[in-house]
C-alpha cells in the first residue's frame, strides 16, 4: 500500500483556502461594520445584526450575541458624535506610569509624571 504524495498536499491547500475564506470574511465584516459609524446608522446596525446573526463563523455570532446584549450603549455610539477616546487615553497613560513607577517613588513623583504633560507652558 503506497499513500498518495498529492492527496496530502490536496488537503493543506483545502485547508489554506478555508483559512482564507475566514479572514476574507472576517475583513468583509469589520469593513461593514466600520461604515455604520462612518454613516451613523441604526438601520444599517440591525441590518448588520440581522445578517450575521446566524453566521457559521462562531466568532462572529457571538459577536452579534455581545451587541444585541448591550444594544443600548451601540445605538448611542452609533448616532452619538461625542466619544470617550480621550479619557480612555490618558487612563492608558496613567496605568502605564503607574506600572513603570511601582514601588520607585513618592505620591508627589508619581503626581508630578502624570500632571506635567497636560500642564500649560508659561
Amino acid at each position: 500500500m503506497t499513500l498518495n504524495p498529492f492527496l496530502c498536499i490536496d488537503l493543506s491547500i483545502s485547508d489554506s483556502l478555508r483559512s482564507v475564506r475566514k479572514s476574507v470574511l472576517i475583513y468583509e465584516t469589520i469593513i461593514e461594520f466600520r461604515k455604520i459609524f462612518i454613516k451613523c446608522s441604526l438601520p444599517l446596525l440591525y441590518l448588520f445584526m440581522e445578517r450575521y446573526e446566524h453566521s457559521k463563523f462562531v466568532p462572529i455570532s457571538n459577536f452579534i450575541k455581545g451587541l444585541k446584549k448591550d444594544i443600548d450603549a451601540v445605538e448611542n455610539a452609533v448616532v452619538s458624535p461625542l466619544s470617550n477616546g480621550f479619557i480612555e487615553g490618558i487612563n492608558n497613560r496613567t496605568k502605564m506610569i503607574k506600572r513603570v513607577m511601582y514601588g520607585r517613588c513618592g505620591i508627589d513623583l508619581l503626581s508630578a509624571k502624570i500632571i506635567l504633560p497636560y500642564a500649560k507652558n508659561g
